[in-house]
């Protein structure tokens, strides 16, 4: 519960006017919540949308979901092949 709300902070923390006078410069259009942050704001309070945020979430959604299956398939991979291994000895 913890890494969720810390990594979640670091996240949302720089783009914050309160911490960051400048939440657009440096790495702030690099963070995973930018693009979502921004198209909901575009999306209340602009008459179009911008689809440079739009293409950053997709982007990083594209990219993590990836990863994720990426490590599901190396995790039950090997544990498909210990489990054949096993059973083989066991008979």
């Amino acid at each position: 519960m913890v890494v969720i709300f810390v990594s979640s902070n670091l996240d949302l923390l720089p783009q914050s006017p309160l911490v960051n006078p400048d939440p657009h410069g440096f790495l702030g259009a690099l963070l995973p919540m930018y693009g979502s942050m921004q198209t909901c704001l575009a999306a209340a309070l602009a008459p179009t949308t911008p689809l440079r945020p739009v293409a950053a979430s997709l982007t990083w959604t594209g990219a993590l979901t990836l990863i994720a299956l990426l490590v599901f398939w190396l995790r039950t991979r090997e544990r498909q092949l210990c489990d054949a291994f096993t059973l083989g000895s066991i008979r």
